[in-house]
């Protein structure tokens, strides 16, 4: 199911103190960029944030996970540059930002 526009926007929003958030389609999902800049992505209404190999492991102990997904052929595929935000940290602007920038090293 392609993830919808208003969960997208909603992100967008929640992090609006990092500045300037565009959004773009992308793999049946949307592109979250920052200054023009991929910062992570809305797929199947999920929010995967691109992260830095020292964050991985911190989002995964939290209750994050790669983003995966199966080919064609039935090979399955692990981006571990792509990692799901979790839970805890979706509902709160405040938490959410703070976190991006943690993850990212967005400032």
């Amino acid at each position: 199911m392609p993830a919808d526009r208003r969960t997208a926007e909603f992100y967008r929003d929640q992090l609006a103190d990092l500045g300037d958030i565009t959004i773009a389609r992308m793999f049946g999902g949307w592109g979250l960029r920052l200054h023009g800049q991929f910062l992570g992505a809305i797929l199947d209404d999920v929010f995967y944030l691109k992260v830095e190999p020292f964050a991985l492991d911190a989002m995964i102990a939290q209750g994050g996970h790669p983003f995966t997904y199966t080919r064609p052929s039935g090979k399955r595929v692990t981006i571990d540059k792509w990692c799901s935000v979790p839970d805890d940290y979706l509902d709160n602007a405040a938490s959410l930002t703070e976190f991006v920038r943690n993850m990212t090293g967005v400032l």
